[in-house]
């Protein structure tokens, strides 16, 4: 069990790092030991603004940072610089927990080399190395993947999973605008794209909640980018942009969880689109459509919806809310119970899927650095609503889907929701070896596209 005074965490990265995981951390009770960035300079200010000055100390060195004695190291920076970082961090051998930002690496040969980088399981220093697939954290997430592997909606048909986001319409960076500048996301060469940085969290989530994986070779891709240049946000000059700005995705999962005691079809249609130049406001959408009812996620919502007959429902607002989040309620006090991420001061996490699912994985963390049990703030099961009306003549059709989903099958399937065990990091996170089966996916997505002469 590790000592109270353990319980640190290092950042190696200053953007999502600070502005998001240090209050998250902060709030599972895991403080924030240091900071490192390109300049001291920039780690000092990044510290500021996260209102952590009096506890975290400053790095312009990353793997000096990646190699300190924190009991998590956090690798934030573009995915160009992961290896040699994971590399000093495994190197030191000080770290319990090991934590790498998505895209894991810039080719399926780099993450081959991080997979052989870590110990194996049960070596002496008993490191855990996680990729920062954040969203297997979230309730709703998790409950998708229950009710389906549970077999109750029967096999899965299909499978989608989009993001829509205006972030990178603007040609210029402007205040609050810092991904319509060129930096490493407009860069191919550090890793950066709308695929690697989001579309990867869209491969995991599907592949978590589906238990299947892209079949080999079943990959059809399309990488576009809405400009060919865009001004650097330091000199102020034009720079020509050779990362994705969206990412449209077909392929074919390998064969999932069918009903109990049957067989599910050999592969199962699915598309992946994210992008980064949609007008309008963020949207987060995932979809699995089984053979006797979907589920649904959009907007923080959780909905099953009945299949067949007239009872069929027309719109969402027809269907049974099986989790109901709280991610874009107000903000909750560090000791509060609320799962939705609190302001940290002007380093205040933004309430989306991915700040909510960052607390979470931060509880999952100190879980396991502390062998006891910690409150998510979720209720122990489903969230399964009353009847809200709807189409005419559905309120049967809900009534025995939500019988479905209060099975024995689904319950035994999901587990306790409102806390985090100390085996709840390795049994939910992505581990090394999941980020390289993501990497795979992306680089088939990239050869598809260059294949049709899309760069």
């Amino acid at each position: 069990m590790a000592a109270a005074d353990s319980l640190s965490i290092a950042l190696v990265g200053a953007g999502w790092a600070t502005a998001v995981q240090a209050p998250a951390f902060g709030r599972a009770g895991i403080r924030t030991a240091s900071v490192a960035a390109r300049t001291k300079a920039k780690a000092e200010s990044a510290i500021e603004a996260a209102g952590i000055g009096a506890t975290a100390e400053a790095y312009d060195d990353m793997e000096a940072c990646a190699a300190s004695d924190a009991a998590v190291v956090s690798i934030v920076t573009p995915p160009h610089t992961h290896l040699p970082l994971l590399k000093a961090a495994v190197a030191a051998a000080r770290c319990s927990v090991l934590l790498c930002e998505k895209p894991m690496a810039l080719s399926l040969e780099e993450a081959d080399a991080m997979v052989a980088a870590l110990p194996r399981d049960g070596a002496p220093s008993g490191m855990v190395g996680v990729v920062d697939h954040e969203l297997r954290f979230l309730g709703a997430v998790r409950a998708m993947r229950a009710i389906v592997r549970s077999g109750v909606l029967g096999p899965l048909l299909r499978a989608s999973a989009e993001v829509h986001r205006p972030d990178r319409l603007l040609a210029d960076g402007g205040a609050g605008t810092v991904l319509a500048s060129h930096n490493w996301w407009s860069d191919a060469a550090m890793g950066g794209g709308t695929l690697g940085a989001i579309g990867s969290h869209m491969y995991d989530t599907l592949r978590y909640t589906t238990g299947a994986g892209a079949a080999p070779g079943s990959v059809a891709a399309r990488l576009t980018r809405a400009r060919q240049a865009r001004r650097d946000g330091t000199s102020g000059s034009l720079r020509a942009v050779t990362a994705d700005d969206r990412a449209d995705v077909f392929l074919l999962l390998a064969a999932g969880p069918g009903p109990a005691g049957g067989a599910a079809p050999e592969a199962v249609p699915a598309t992946v689109v994210v992008s980064m130049t949609s007008p309008g406001r963020a949207t987060f959408r995932l979809e699995l459509v089984c053979d006797r009812a979907s589920l649904v996620y959009d907007g923080g919502r959780l909905l099953a919806m009945p299949h067949g007959g007239p009872a069929a429902p027309r719109s969402p607002a027809d269907g049974v809310v099986v989790f109901d989040t709280t991610y874009f309620g107000a903000s909750a006090g560090e000791d509060s119970a609320s799962p939705g991420p609190a302001a940290a001061g002007p380093g205040g996490m933004s309430r989306n899927e991915f700040s909510a699912g960052t607390v979470q994985l931060a509880r999952a963390v100190r879980a396991r650095l502390t062998g006891a049990d910690v409150p998510t703030g979720e209720g122990p099961g489903l969230h399964i609503g009353a009847d809200e009306g709807g189409a005419d003549g559905a309120a049967a059709a809900r009534d025995g889907l939500r019988a479905l989903l209060r099975s024995e099958a689904v319950v035994s399937e999901l587990g306790d929701l409102s806390r985090m065990g100390p085996g709840d990091l390795e049994r939910l996170g992505a581990r090394i070896e999941d980020g390289r089966e993501v990497q795979r996916f992306l680089d088939e997505c990239r050869a598809s596209s260059a294949a049709a002469g899309l760069r």
